[in-house]
Parts: C-alpha cells; structure tokens; sequence
C-alpha cells in the first residue's frame, strides 16, 4: 500500500499497543510520519531527509529508498522498539493517553507500505442483541451492540459484508450510526426485497470494526412490509440559545423530537432507537490569552445616570476587542464595569480604561432679562471627540411684548436634553440670545401711515418687530418675536409711511444669564486580565426527557453524564429505545424534550452547534444553534 499526503486510520480506543511496519520511502528528500494519536496527543516517528527522528525526538537510525522494519510496543507511560530488529530503545517515556488512531503524513515523498500490524491489549468480543425480530421489504431493524468489557474504549464499525451467499439480495447492513460505540451501540440490519413472510432467516455477515474483523451471526424472521416511522425535530423557543452576548450568562433553547411508529401491520418491530446529539460545526474554539476578564473599580464618582450611561473606552495594552459597560447604582456612583468581550492579547498591566464624563445639568445663578424667546444654548470644549452636550430652556418668567406690562423675560430653568459623550472637563456654555426690544432713538416726522421696521445682520434670525406711531410720529416699537441666536447686534431699518423725517430705533439683546454646569465625573478603574480556554463543550450542554416538560429538572444531562468525544466537540451517546404500543391501531407516538445550553465566556466570538436527530434507518433531522445576542 502506498501512502501520498496525510491519512489516517482509526482504531479502537486503548492506551496499550503493539505495532509492526515494513515500509520504505521512495526518496531521502521528502519528509514523513507514522505514529499513533488520541486526546489530543500523539507519539510519532519522523523520516527526514535520511533520517529516523523517535518520539523523545532523538535521532536513531539513518535511512535510504530500501526496504526497513520498525516494531515495538506503546503502555501508558512509556515505549519501546526495535528498528530492523536491533532494539533500540526499551525504555522510552510517554504521556499517558488513549491512543483511537493510527496516522501517516508524507510531504514530497510517498511511503509504500509492505506489511502493517497493529494490536490493541485485551481481547475485545463483540454480540448482538434483540436481534430475533421481525423484518419485511424496505424496512429496517437495529438491534444493539454489545462489547465485553466498556473499559477497552471506543469503536467504530465501519463496514459490514453478507457471507451467506442466498442472502445477499435480500439484506443488508448499514453501518453509519455504527461510530464511537462505547460498551453498546447500534447495527441497523436492512430488509431488501422478496423477504417472505414469518420465514426464518439465518445468515453470518463480517463486521470490519476498530479492532479488527468480527463474524457474526443474524437470526430473523421476514414479515410483511410496515411503513417507516417518521422523524421530525422542532423549535419551541422564541428565543435563540446562542453564544455571544453577555460573559457568563446562560441561555436556554428548547426542541422536541417526535417519533411516530406507524403499524401498517397486526405487529411492529421493538427497540427502534432514536439519538440525540449536539456537535460543533464552526466558530473560535482553544485558548484566548490576555483576556479582559474583569475590571476593578478604583472610585465610584458621583452623579452617573443609568438613562445615559457614560462612554468607557479600552484603549492600550497591546491587545484587541474588548467592550464594556457601565453599572451605575441608585446613588449615582458607576460601581461596576460589566465585561461585554475580553477581546484578547493584552500584556503587561493590561489596557487602560478611559471613562469619559458628560453634562447632566445648568444650574441657574443668575436669569439675565429680555429672553422673550428661547435663546440657542451651545456647549464648547472639554471633550475629546464624541457629541456634544445639548439643553434648552425649561422654564422662564411671563415673555412680554415692548410697552406693555408683564414679565421680565428672565431664565428660570435650564433641562439636559443631551448629556453628550467623551467629556474629559467641563465645558463652556454659549446663550445666544434673541431680541428683547428696540430702543426709540428717533421719532422723525410727517409720518401718514406706519412703516415697516426691517431686523438685518447680527448673525440670527426669526426676529420681528412693529413701528407704533402718532401724530406723525414714532412714538415706540413691539416686540413681536425676539428670534434667537444673535451673536451681534442686528440693524434696525424703519421704511415707508412717506415721513418728511425718518424715525430709527435701535435693537437691545437679552443678556444677564449666567449658569454652572454639573457633571458626572470621578470614576476610575483598572483591567484584570487572564487568559481562558474556550472549548465548546465548556460553553454547549445538551440535555434530553420525556415528560419533564421545558426545566431541566428530571432531563439527562449529557456533560454530568460524561457523554462527551475525547475530542471536546460534541455530546453523544445516549440512545432511547421506543417500544411498540398494542393498544394503539395505527401506531405509537413517542417524544422526547431536548434543551440546549449555552453559557459563554469573555469573548463575542460566535460558536455554531449542530443538533441532530436520527432515528431508525437513515432518518436524521438537524438543526444549527446560533447567533449572537
């Protein structure tokens, strides 16, 4: 057998082996490995370049395109072999793992296998029950799988061949839910055509397994055809179970699997199965070094508002992608920092948090006079980018118009309408004001109808004003509206009423406020960083019941349970046998509740799990979870 690239073999899951290779390598170039991996370790031999490079990475034997032998036996702590059958090493350490495979990798070289022998310790027998039962045309029967003794470890059974041969065209095995079997599994026997009823069958089938080949035997009784039971997998949660959002915060989507066995015959076959698992399919798995894990509050501050929580930006440390988010508690003081994502690669110290302050309100010291409109409020300075603060005018005493009683137009109260962003200081508050009157400064002469008083310049707008007159004079102005945001002082033009002399006025500005501005400010922290390793089924739980309805109580919990792949990426293992129900005449329903946890860690980085349900057959139903809250 010649090997080119990378691939692999399983085997059935121990931590003692013994092995035997008779290969050569086409050229002295090239590079290759033969070794043995399980829980993410490996013990390996290296051909380079001429040379043999031994798991404890010592050089031992030099190479050319002959033919070579290397043998040797692997326990759990140590290792030995014989190159050529000269020992070589008797007293190799290694760690102790489960070796569940067997692999070879060759770059720029092929290596052509002559002879290769792998045995596992023990001796594992394999048997079959509840395989007495009844099969018909297009059907199909899984009976269990049953191993010696549980503690040899996991196996698959990857193919299987009908020996007996009358019996090849009327069965045959499928063999694809027949993976990671750990003391039972599943073998699904599958009814071809012109199987007769209530006649015996008995044939034997080689099983080629992890372990080596197994010949069985398989007894059955042919009925007449029954339909298939249907498999459906549903949603029952309005919200998603997904990964991201807020650390360590768990989150729960509900599914149901229904099993509905139809009859279509006076009897049914028992101990049809139905499996549950929940497996990863994409998304950042490993370790994240130099998380923002947490944040230590150094001062509270004063004045925090949780309607508009103040910006609070990571910035430094050499890292990347963490957020926060402000706690603010009833009496104002920013008390926690919650970590939305710890981002990663942050050294030293850790980052710096910057927590910005903003305007949260004007006091009035001093209410100026003549604001008979809203004046333009304008904050300047004291950030650092972001927006700015805004306010407006609350409150102020009766607006009057000129020549008549009534208020003073002064400011009572200043509202926040904005409390702005990125504030380091405080800033400046800018009123520009609107009109509040014009003063006569000539009364001119001759007037025969009342002119029209022009307001030009100044910077604002929305100031109007009207000429009172008599006996051919002006005798004054109204104010009809002040406008706002005047930076200077407007022009007062008086035109038209065909004077013999022209009266003026001249435009006075309300003036006088005067304000403090208040901000909530004083809040300080540092970053607590550490790094984590973000494993799937450290962040995914997969549980199953029947009739515990929709909280976790009374469910199989996959990850107390231990169901978990060596490999850390998916839940599996637990199979349930549905049963038929004689007093039901078209068949039995059965259903099983299925929750998805999800609790995940300091980071946004998006995990999908993949949930499947297979049932009898070929019948499997999958659903992905995911998404970021």
């Amino acid at each position: 057998m010649i090997f080119t690239g990378a691939t692999y073999r399983k085997v059935q899951e121990k931590e003692d082996y013994n092995f035997f290779l008779s290969a050569s390598i086409d050229n002295t170039t090239g590079s290759a490995v033969f070794g043995f991996s399980g829980s993410g370790q490996k013990f390996d031999f290296d051909f380079v370049e001429g040379r043999v490079i031994d798991p404890s990475e010592n050089y031992t034997f030099s190479y050319d395109t002959g033919l070579f032998q290397i043998s040797g036996e692997i326990n759990q702590d140590n290792y030995n072999y014989y190159i050529d059958e000269e020992r070589i090493n008797f007293s190799g350490i290694k760690n102790n793992f489960k070796i569940d495979r067997f692999f070879v990798d060759c770059t720029g070289c092929n290596l052509n296998v002559e002879n290769l022998v792998i045995n596992g310790s023990g001796q594992t027998i394999l048997t079959l029950q509840n395989m007495n039962q009844l099969l018909g045309d297009s059907g199909h029967f899984t009976g269990e799988v049953v191993v010696n003794d549980p503690a040899y470890g996991k196996f698959d059974i990857f193919s299987g061949e009908i020996l007996t041969s009358d019996m090849t065209g009327l069965f045959s095995l499928l063999t694809v839910y027949s993976t990671g079997i750990e003391a039972t599994g599943v073998l699904v026997v599958s009814g071809l055509t012109n199987i007769q009823n209530q006649s015996p069958y008995s044939f034997e089938a080689k099983l080629y397994t992890s372990f080596g080949e197994v010949v069985q035997t398989f007894n059955l009784t042919g009925s007449t055809p029954f339909y298939e039971p249907t498999l459906t997998l549903s949603d029952l949660s309005d919200q998603l179970a997904t990964s991201g959002g807020l650390p360590l915060q768990e989150k729960v989507r509900n599914y149901s699997a229904l099993y509905t066995l139809f009859t279509g015959a006076p009897i049914y076959g028992t101990g049809l199965p139905l499996n549950v698992s929940l497996s990863y399919y994409s998304g950042h798995t490993g370790v994240i070094e130099g998380a923002l894990t947490g944040v230590y509050m150094e001062e509270y501050g004063s004045s925090y508002s949780s309607d508009s929580l103040p910006e609070i930006v990571i910035s430094g440390g050499g890292g990347t992608g963490a957020t926060v988010t402000g706690v603010v508690s009833p009496s104002g003081g920013l008390t926690g920092i919650r970590v939305l994502d710890g981002g990663s690669g942050y050294v030293g110290g850790g980052p710096t948090i910057l927590i910005y302050s903003g305007v949260i309100g004007v006091q009035v010291v001093n209410g100026g006079g003549g604001y008979f409109s809203d004046p333009v409020m304008e904050f300047e300075g004291g950030r650092e980018g972001g927006r700015s603060a805004k306010a407006s005018i609350s409150s102020m005493s009766t607006r009057k118009e000129t020549g008549l009683a009534g208020g003073n137009g002064t400011i009572s109260t200043v509202g926040i309408t904005d409390f702005g962003s990125m504030y380091t200081g405080v800033p400046s508050l800018n009123v520009i004001p609107g009109l509040s009157g014009v003063r006569l400064t000539a009364s001119g002469a001759g007037y025969s109808a009342t002119p029209t008083v022009f307001v030009e310049n100044g910077g604002g707008s929305g100031a109007a004003v009207n000429a009172l007159t008599g006996l051919g004079l002006v005798t004054g102005f109204q104010l009809v509206s002040g406008g706002s945001g005047y930076t200077g002082t407007p022009n007062i033009s008086v035109s038209g009423g065909s004077p013999s002399i022209t009266g003026s006025g001249e435009a006075v500005l309300a003036s006088g406020f005067l304000g403090t501005i208040s901000m909530y400010s004083g809040a300080s922290a540092s970053g607590i960083i550490g790094d984590y390793t973000k494993e799937f089924t450290g962040q995914f739980n997969l549980l199953t019941g029947s009739g515990a309805g929709l909280t976790q109580t009374g469910y199989y919990n996959f990850r107390e349970a231990g169901q978990i792949t060596s490999d850390n990426l998916s839940y599996t293992g637990e199979t349930t046998y549905f049963r038929e129900n004689l007093e039901l005449a078209l068949g039995v329903e059965s259903e099983i509740n299925i929750m998805v946890t999800n609790l995940n860690y300091y980071d946004s980085l998006p995990l999908i799990a993949k949930l499947t349900a297979s049932g009898s057959g070929s019948q499997v139903e999958s659903i992905f979870v995911t998404g970021i809250m």
